[in-house]
């Protein structure tokens, strides 16, 4: 077998993919367009949001936020991330924009779209994330965010390739 040199070509073109939008027709005439496979960084942006959304309301002095489904509000995340419908990142029209979404026809249409493959690796990501939380809240503020550190360069390093 003949093998090629890794170059920077070759690591374009392996994670061009993550770049490709697909158009889904959600009903009749409604689509959107998704991001179906989870770039590691991108997917490493919408979890560190995950965490960082719930501080930004608290600033913001969103009370009902702390009522919000976070396995919805998790979902929804997902779509801001790997979606074209331009979801703002400030939390209160983010907040404004869920309550909206999540009663929609569409929320679970959007979320039944993405690849299961896709999903799976969220859901991997996830578990990651709950683990390390749970690491979190026994150490220190250094210990702590050395392990961010590492894990984020982890998750990077170690993510599958789709």
């Amino acid at each position: 077998m003949v093998s090629k040199k890794l170059n920077l070509g070759l690591i374009e073109e392996s994670v061009s993919k993550y770049d490709k939008k697909e158009k889904v027709q959600l009903t009749d005439d409604v689509h959107v367009f998704i991001y179906p496979y989870f770039s590691p960084s991108r997917l490493t942006k919408m979890l560190t949001g995950l965490i960082s959304d719930q501080e930004e309301a608290k600033e913001a002095g969103i009370k009902s936020f702390k009522d919000i489904n976070q396995v919805q509000w998790a979902f929804f995340s997902l779509i801001k991330e790997f979606t074209d419908l331009g979801i703002p990142n400030d939390i209160k029209n983010k907040v404004k924009w869920y309550l909206k979404l999540v009663d929609s026809e569409f929320f679970p249409l959007i979320i039944n779209s993405f690849p299961k493959e896709s999903l799976e690796k969220l859901g991997k990501a996830t578990v990651m994330l709950q683990q390390n939380i749970d690491e979190l809240s026994k150490k220190s503020q250094e210990e702590a965010n050395n392990l961010i550190l590492q894990k984020v360069e982890e998750i990077e390093s170690n993510a599958d390739p789709q």
